[in-house]
């Protein structure tokens, strides 16, 4: 599993290694080329969004196992 994500730069050629990706973000400011070549398209300027989205869905993962395991 790959996840890659731009560096931001106008001048940079993200767009071919974020197409190879398994898993692709891009953040608010990239490039056109980087926006089209992603799986994902962040409205903020940083990547916490993505680790806040991780931390709450591995909450979610354990309360459900939890249910599955006593229901």
């Amino acid at each position: 599993l790959c996840a890659m994500t731009g560096d931001g730069v106008p001048t940079s050629n993200d767009a071919p290694a974020l197409s190879r990706a398994n898993v692709s973000i891009a953040v608010e400011g990239a490039t056109d080329a980087a926006r089209g070549a992603v799986d994902f398209l962040l409205t903020d300027s940083g990547l916490s969004t993505v680790i806040h989205a991780i931390c709450g869905s591995r909450i979610i993962f354990q309360c459900m196992r939890n249910y599955s395991i006593y229901a």
